[in-house]
């Protein structure tokens, strides 16, 4: 009954996002004044509260949430001995993730938020050049870190205190990254919504995945 009652609340979350999603698109696509406004009011504030220090805070967060470094971390996991409870699934799970992004990245061309990036970036971080919506960052970087906690958890951490500190841990630092990319003017805040939206949703489809996989196999070992 348990289970059931959480197969129902994944898929209704799950549904919520998606349906979401859905909406802030149209309003994106139908260019909603009233949507627009709220985007570059929001990336205005941003701009105005930017500091030297946190520059290179968000910078370094952006280089920790994209695709090549998140691509070598996992490239690191499939090498190791402990492949198969950590690498490959977390390789299958973002993949899916980067190539719905990048699908939808390429239909819908949403051109990059216009006069807000940093004057002088830190580090040699320079403007995108790829599509806007929805922000890879957000959907990735959220899907990469929150799976890899929940896989250290589950095959490796016993004590549910250090459970909920690192899933707590993975869903702020997935956050920061997300709020890196509006920091930055690289991103609107809806293309950020939007990435988070889908990652929750892949999320919640991937538990539910994994825990239809382990009760299947527990069946066939029993």
């Amino acid at each position: 009954f348990m289970r059931k009652n959480k197969t129902i609340t994944l898929f209704s979350i799950s549904a919520i996002c998606i349906s979401l999603f859905v909406i802030t698109l149209i309003l994106i696509l139908s260019e909603n004044a009233g949507l627009n406004h709220i985007d570059k009011n929001i990336l205005s504030a941003f701009a105005n509260g930017r500091a030297e220090w946190l520059n290179w805070f968000f910078v370094i967060l952006s280089y920790i949430g994209g695709t090549k470094a998140i691509a070598l971390f996992i490239l690191i996991l499939l090498i190791l001995p402990n492949r198969k409870k950590l690498g490959l699934p977390l390789a299958i799970v973002v993949a899916t993730s980067a190539l719905l992004n990048l699908t939808i990245k390429l239909i819908v061309s949403r051109a990059r938020p216009d006069g807000f990036f940093l004057s002088s970036a830190p580090l040699g971080y320079a403007f995108p050049s790829t599509s806007s919506f929805p922000s890879g960052h957000a959907q990735t970087a959220t899907v990469f870190f929150v799976t890899l906690a929940y896989l250290v958890c589950k095959n490796y951490v016993k004590t549910k205190p250090i459970k909920i500190l690192l899933m707590t841990c993975a869903i702020i630092f997935s956050a920061l990254i997300a709020i890196a990319r509006m920091y930055l003017g690289v991103h609107f805040p809806t293309d950020v919504f939007c990435g988070t939206l889908l990652a929750t949703s892949l999320l919640c489809i991937a538990y539910l995945i994994d825990c239809s996989f382990d009760a299947t196999h527990s069946m066939h070992k029993n």
